[in-house]
């Protein structure tokens, strides 16, 4: 129940993310809650290139558990203007018992500018839109 999401005694925020973010550059928030600012990754070339993404997650402060829902709209703000691809959100719990539950896993991919993608020759936006937020919807199976 949401009842249960809300009473988790901890939860993260996991994805996967592509190219570089800046420490302290790029923040997430639900609902207009903020968890936090997501760790600093590393931007290789070649990683980009070869499509190696690097699993981070962000811990939740209890003021973004307690605003939990079965449906939770992640918003992601850039205002130190990266450019990265995020994926595979999802939100896993730990429950007041021990147990860990998770959300679904998304699909969609998230770009930095929107609707960027990078290309093969590296070859970043002249003129990005930086400070259009992106924005995935992560969702609990909840039983009834």
């Amino acid at each position: 129940s949401v009842a249960d999401l809300k009473s988790a005694r901890a939860a993260w925020l996991r994805m996967e993310v592509l190219g570089g973010i800046v420490h302290k550059a790029v923040n997430a928030e639900i609902y207009g809650v903020r968890i936090g600012e997501l760790p600093a990754t590393p931007s290789y070339f070649s990683d980009i290139r070869n499509e190696k993404w690097s699993p981070i997650y962000l811990q939740f402060p209890s003021d973004v558990i307690a605003a939990l829902q079965a449906e939770n709209s992640v918003v992601l703000n850039n205002p130190g203007e990266c450019v990265f691809k995020a994926r595979r959100f999802w939100v896993e719990l730990e429950m007041a018992d021990g147990r860990r539950v998770s959300s679904r896993i998304t699909s969609r991919v998230e770009t930095q500018p929107p609707g960027y993608f990078f290309d093969a020759n590296m070859h970043y936006p002249t003129n990005p839109y930086f400070h259009r937020p992106t924005r995935t919807d992560i969702v609990f199976a909840l039983e009834d």
